[in-house]
């Protein structure tokens, strides 16, 4: 069996994890959708993925409205199970999302996290969104899009993803061994490389200016400084200073606040 990158949910389970280990470089999975919706299986897959080193990408399904809403549910789901092996988001756009919202969660999302993103569209969805896709930083967006054609298994030069693709899903439904039910399938175009979708990005940093040891709090200690305090600038925060599994906790933010005091807080640039 040649290579397979698949992106899956609670309807495709896995069969057997060892196959997909042996034939997957790298698993697409869905976390959430809107702001009430967490797909029951991605734990499971964030599990399997960290316990075989199988790296892995974890998006929402974008709707309507309150995109950085929708967004900050996604960062507080992921933080509280991912792991050494998660590379990064994806935004799932096919809802009729607006182009001035998507640009809006585009900016947010490269706000708040400086690695991996992936851009999800349908083909016939590229003319709406073309101008945030086309401004996409491409050392850390992927350019993701769907257009099946006569949707078969293998890949039809009849139907081609537009130039600017990297990552092109060609077919759903297809049926996999190791898998339950329909699965899509995708093919890299030639515009990056498998590796790129497997190493997670260097996140370079300088560091905090040093906050007055009177401060009690680590939101204190940045804003004193004209810092953001924000949970998920945090949660970046803790992710330079390799501070895993960020929840906000008087011990991970006393933490910080000691590094900030003593000026060896790192921080993302």
């Amino acid at each position: 069996m040649s290579k397979l990158y698949l992106d899956i949910s609670h309807h495709h389970r896995v069969k057997n994890w060892a196959e997909l280990e042996k034939n997957c470089p790298f698993l697409i999975t869905k976390a959430t959708e809107g702001q009430t919706f967490v797909d029951n299986y991605f734990p499971v897959v964030v599990h399997e993925c960290e316990k075989r080193k199988i790296p892995y990408f974890l998006y929402t399904f974008l709707r309507r409205g309150n995109v950085k809403k929708q967004i900050n549910y996604l960062v507080d789901k992921v933080n509280k199970v991912k792991g050494s092996n998660f590379i990064g988001y994806c935004l799932d756009i096919e809802c009729g999302n607006s182009a001035e919202e998507v640009q809006e969660a585009v900016n947010y999302l490269d706000e708040i996290w400086t690695g991996k993103k992936l851009f999800y569209y349908m083909y016939s969805d590229y003319g709406k969104y073309k101008n945030t896709i086309k401004n996409l930083d491409k050392r850390s967006w992927c350019v993701w899009e769907a257009r099946y054609g006569r949707n078969t298994a293998k890949y039809n030069k009849a139907y081609p993803p537009h130039e600017i693709v990297d990552l092109h899903q060609y077919a759903s439904g297809v049926r996999i061994p190791f898998m339950t039910g329909g699965i899509d399938v995708n093919r890299l175009t030639g515009s990056k490389t498998e590796r790129w979708f497997c190493t997670k990005n260097k996140v370079k940093a300088g560091y905090f200016k040093k906050c007055s040891k009177e401060q009690t709090s680590i939101i204190a200690g940045l804003k004193e400084n004209g810092y953001k305090s924000n949970y998920n600038y945090r949660s970046l925060i803790a992710q330079v200073n390799n501070i895993r599994n960020y929840a906000g906790t008087a011990k991970q933010n006393i933490k910080m606040l000691d590094m900030l005091k003593a000026g060896k807080l790192a921080k993302p640039l």
